[in-house]
């Protein structure tokens, strides 16, 4: 007997092990020690050594804090000193709103200049030109995408939409890693650019969840050499 996703065309089903292998990957790791600890930490696994530093976004975020934090104590500090003395009432007020005005600027000033040192780091793509599109289509429980192969190191615009319900269209590298996502919804197409940089098989998983056999609306392709 023919299934029914057979005689669509759809690809098979693959083993249940497979897929959570590439879903929840075991990956042994250990911390590594006995030389002198630097600034950073640092991770090894069997394949590959992955470092964890700061950036110069954080290290600017790191300053701003300790400035902020050592403004605040010696403001605090002069005000419990000059508690001690009387001082005539309208002195203090002049004062108190002499410091306010500095206080306000100094406050703008680091607000904007957060605010346009993080634009620089939003998650969002930029206008860089595709080379292919693969049109994706999503329904219960399948998922259809023509081309079906893609050369390695182009980058692909991948227009996705829903044949029914939403889905949460997800892309892992053959190292069982989440590159990219979006969503899949009916009536709609959202664009998600990737570079597939690394050629092997890789996984389409639905990250929604859209009803019973939601754990089975997978599928494989290739990126070829």
């Amino acid at each position: 007997m023919v299934s029914r996703s057979q005689a669509a065309g759809r690809p098979s089903r693959r083993p249940p092990e497979r897929r959570e292998a590439l879903l929840y990957p075991q990956v042994p790791c250990k911390i590594t020690s006995g030389a002198p600890a630097p600034s950073v930490s640092s991770v090894s696994s069997n394949e590959e050594t992955v470092e964890l530093s700061f950036g110069g976004f954080q290290i600017i975020v790191l300053i701003a804090f300790l400035v902020v934090t050592v403004s605040l104590v010696a403001i605090f500090a002069l005000v419990a000193v000059q508690a001690r003395r009387n001082v005539e009432f309208e002195l203090v007020t002049d004062t108190g709103y002499r410091l306010r005005r500095y206080w306000l600027a100094f406050l703008a000033l680091l607000l904007t200049t957060g605010v346009v040192f993080s634009l620089f780091f939003l998650p969002y793509p930029g206008a860089d030109e595709t080379n292919a599109t693969v049109r994706v289509s999503g329904g219960l429980f399948y998922w259809s995408m023509n081309p079906e192969t893609v050369p390695a190191g182009s980058k692909i615009n991948f227009d996705v939409t829903s044949a029914d319900v939403n889905h949460g269209f997800g892309i892992y590298d053959p190292d069982g890693v989440l590159i990219g996502s979006v969503q899949a919804m009916p009536g709609y197409h959202n664009q998600l650019d990737l570079s597939l940089d690394k050629a092997g098989t890789y996984m389409i998983a639905c990250l929604e969840f859209c009803g019973f056999k939601h754990h089975e609306m997978t599928r494989e392709f290739e990126v070829t050499p």
